[in-house]
């Protein structure tokens, strides 16, 4: 059997449970994408088991990775194709060896921490948790004014640049992660750098929680195996210990209270690097409110969590036995140690799988600071992957309100006032620079006579509007960043008023014009500035809109082995291949798309064009507005109400059609007739998702419920109504974006100019057909569910608009008229358990 083969001699590929064929088939793709080193688009919808499917795929590779090498783990290439097989064969050979090495590494490395970890529970148990301390220097602490700007010399005529007292922020965090293990960063990097790696990727908190809790399911019923079988296999990874580290920013993952809060990521980040930088006093004090009663490293004017004893013991934990970020968090907490730094110092370990959110990836600054190492040698998985290009625009976009310029401009005046006579010439022309910038643009925002109050500039076209093109952008950043001049006013500001008793917890306006001003300095072509002049001063604003996306992409997927992006649907994908994926060559790129687990029969599927006296079901924008289209939708809904069991979901185009709709049938006593068969309930974004989740869940179980909700809301993404939440999806109308839109009209623009016309008459209705499958995914949660899913728009009868939902609702999909519509949907409830 070829090595390849071997490979994937377990059809199972370590699931946890009996795999279903779809399953079995998205793990072989996945292995196949992984060893050969291409970009694949994965396609498995809600209750296929995706999660695991990636797991069991992507740490199949990992373990024979780490057994065979990584360039022994693809099919023989065309290099070797022509040479004789002994060549061949000496290549596998020392692919093996190599391998070898490097998993005995890793291996040794895991058992050095078992050791620790074992040390530590010796000496607990031998002289009690007080009897172990943790040790740190001390050093003197300066007295001087925390809110004083460090000497700022910019740049000579030799072109150095930095400030007398500078605060060496990367220096730092490189300093304390190195005393974290005296000796072995240097060894650890290397083997980082050759080890196989796992990124995994995706958008939300709870997501990645939920994905650390399957690695767990996954990792356990691994080690099992392992106990049961590992003589008989013999492969040399019968002790494999698969070392997890799950990632989380400061907002998530710090315990300190004078940071978090601070409502700004960028000033938590800032006020985290001073702490460290205090660290230098430190003493050591007995613990009063840790749970094990050991004593801790507290720092004079520092953070008490910044122990480096404490912080390798819950790193070690955490590299042995899987935890989740809560799970770190509360371990880290418990020993009194920084989670962030536990976190960030077992990453650049030997972590051979990581869960981090996209900006981690996807934001170089970001990923450069933790120490992200994206090689050769790693694999990057980015899951709901159809969020992916929204959150590189998203990460790389910056809005600059009108409160935000004159707020800083005011605090910048009131910082200038204070330390004008103990500032260098330098910082003062920064200063003053800055100061000229935001009067410029404050000015700029205002209504003037010939100017639209809503449009687009390209970055110099602002600028010399503007009349801010004579300021160099770049040094007035560097200056920003090396004094830290956006914490110190900030700093200043809020001790200002605090002594004057009326501090704004939480403001962080300083940090959206420095994000602002980063955005600057992109590429002209990138992105364009959307500028907001209205009359109404809170309705003015700037904001930095990036238009392409694989400017961000290009580099990751260039640096590492694979990239994978899966997700329940992907369907239509112009808008990712042609914009996201433009620059990847054609034999590189595959697409995997998996039937649904759920039996065909499970799913009814219908476009109603019609309501039930006839009138046509067109829900364009400019129908809006008739309340004769609005009673019939009423109508429709009520009536389908009489044969639809339990929850009921109805997804509006928007929550102000939504709103106009409610509004009319309540007018009408259309809401009384409805409630006489299900409780009515409506979405809104003021109110809490969880209530109304809550009372949805506990209607449906009893009566039935009727939830009103909006495509692209709270409820249409990530919430599960599998079961009696939700019998039924009712989608009315299409969520096209509005074209009028200033920044839809950009995107368009661009995407014209980029790569073609054809894509860009595309873009919209790829966006809303995207949305609407997102959407109607919300039932049919796993094998055994059922539901009806009805389109009620008559634009739902054309092919175009059909060819581009979800394979698995588009192959069940029919049209029918309103009554026959109403019969089959009576005779398929009846068909279905009722204790399902």
């Amino acid at each position: 059997m070829s090595v390849a083969g071997a490979m994937v001699a377990d059809e199972n590929f370590g699931f946890p449970f009996e795999p279903y064929e779809v399953q079995r088939q998205f793990m072989k793709e996945l292995f196949a994408v992984l060893r050969d080193g291409k970009v694949g688009l994965f396609e498995s919808p809600t209750g296929t088991g995706k999660s695991l499917s990636m797991i069991c795929g992507a740490l199949t590779w990992l373990r024979y990775a780490l057994e065979h090498g990584i360039g022994d783990t693809r099919e023989p290439n065309d290099n070797l194709d022509d040479e004789p097989d002994w060549i061949v064969d000496h290549f596998r050979e020392s692919s093996k060896a190599s391998a070898a090495r490097i998993a005995q590494r890793v291996q040794l490395a895991a058992e050095r921490r078992r050791k620790r970890i074992s040390e530590r529970k010796s000496k607990i148990a031998q002289f009690g948790a007080d009897g172990v301390e943790s040790h740190a220097g001390s050093s003197k602490t300066r007295d001087v004014d925390p809110y004083l700007l460090d000497d700022y010399f910019s740049d000579d005529e030799t072109g150095k640049i930095g400030s007398k007292r500078l605060s060496r922020q990367s220096d730092l965090r490189a300093e304390h992660l190195a005393n974290l293990e005296p000796g072995s960063s240097d060894e650890d990097e290397d083997l980082r750098k050759q080890m196989p790696r796992i990124i995994f990727c995706s958008r939300t908190h709870s997501q990645l929680l939920q994905f650390a809790n399957e690695l767990k399911l996954v990792v356990g019923a691994d080690t099992n195996r392992q106990t049961g079988d590992s003589r008989e296999h013999g492969d040399g990874l019968s002790n494999f210990t698969l070392a997890v580290v799950p990632f989380g920013s400061r907002r998530h993952t710090c315990i300190n209270p004078d940071v978090r809060r601070i409502q700004s990521v960028a000033g938590m980040n800032d006020r985290c690097l001073d702490l460290l930088k205090a660290r230098n006093a430190k003493k050591v004090v007995p613990s009063r409110s840790g749970s094990n009663g050991s004593s801790t490293t507290r720092n004079s004017g520092g953070c008490v969590y910044l122990a480096e004893d404490a912080i390798k013991r819950v790193r070690d934990e955490i590299l042995t036995n899987v935890h989740d970020i809560e799970e770190v968090v509360s371990d880290a907490r418990k020993s009194q140690a920084c989670p962030y730094f536990v976190t960030r110092s077992a990453i650049q370990r030997t972590g051979q799988f990581l869960i981090l959110p996209y900006n981690v990836v996807l934001h170089k600054p970001t990923r450069d600071s933790i120490g992200i190492d994206l090689n050769e040698n790693c694999v990057v998985i980015f899951d709901e992957a159809h969020n992916v290009m929204d959150a590189i625009i998203d990460i790389h976009s910056a809005k600059l309100s009108y409160e935000n310029m004159v707020t800083v401009l005011e605090a910048t005046m009131r910082y200038c006032d204070k330390y004008a006579r103990r500032l260098r010439s330098k910082n003062l022309y920064y200063i003053r620079q800055l100061m000229t910038l935001l009067r410029h643009l404050i000015a700029f925002s205002g209504p003037e006579e010939g100017r639209l109050a809503m449009s687009a500039e390209a970055v110099s076209e602002l600028q010399f509007k503007a009349k801010i093109d004579n300021i160099n952008v770049f040094k007035l950043l560097r200056f920003i960043g090396e004094t830290k001049f956006a914490q110190k006013v900030q700093g200043f500001t809020d001790s200002s008023e605090r002594t004057e008793g009326h501090l704004k917890a939480g403001r962080s306006d300083i940090y959206s014009v420095v994000a602002f001003l980063n955005c600057l300095t992109n590429s002209i072509g990138d992105g364009r500035v959307v500028c907001s002049r209205s009359q109404e001063e809170k309705e003015r604003f700037f904001k930095y809109l990036m238009l392409n996306p694989s400017v961000v992409m290009n580099p990751v997927m260039d640096s590492v082995r694979a990239v994978v992006f899966a997700g329940g649907t992907l369907s239509p994908r112009t808008d990712i291949e042609t914009r996201l994926l433009s620059g990847v060559a054609a034999e590189r790129k595959t697409f995997f798309s998996c039937g649904h687990v759920v039996p065909e029969q499970n799913v009814l599927g219908t476009v109603v064009a019609r309501g039930p006296s006839g009138l046509e079901f067109d829900f364009r924008f400019q129908n809006r507005n008739n309340n004769s289209l609005i009673d019939e939708l009423g109508r429709a809904i009520t009536n389908m109400c009489s044969v639809i069991p339990k929850g009921v979901i109805v997804f509006f185009p928007s929550y102000a059609y939504l709103n106009q709709v409610s509004e009319r049938w309540k007018s009408s006593g259309l809401i009384k007739k409805i409630s006489r068969k299900k409780q009515f309930l409506v979405e809104q974004p003021a109110i809490d998702q969880e209530s109304v989740l809550a009372k949805h869940a506990q209607a449906a179980a009893e009566s039935g419920a009727l939830l009103l909700s909006v495509v692209g809301g709270k409820l249409s993404e990530g919430i599960n109504f599998s079961n009696d939440l939700g019998r039924a999806v009712i989608m009315v109308g299409l969520p096209y974006p509005n074209p009028s839109d200033v920044e839809t009209r950009e995107i368009l623009s661009y995407i014209e100019a980029d790569v073609g016309s054809e894509v860009a008459r595309e873009y919209l209705e790829d966006i809303c057909m995207k949305a609407v499958n997102q959407s109607v995914g919300r039932c049919i949660r796993h094998r055994k569910d059922f539901a009806s899913i009805i389109f009620m728009d008559k634009r739902y009868t054309g092919e175009r608009i059909r060819s581009k939902l979800a394979s698995w609702i588009r192959d069940v999909v029919q049209i029918r008229e309103f009554g026959e519509s109403m019969h089959r949907n009576g005779e398929f409830f009846r068909k279905m358990p009722s204790d399902c």
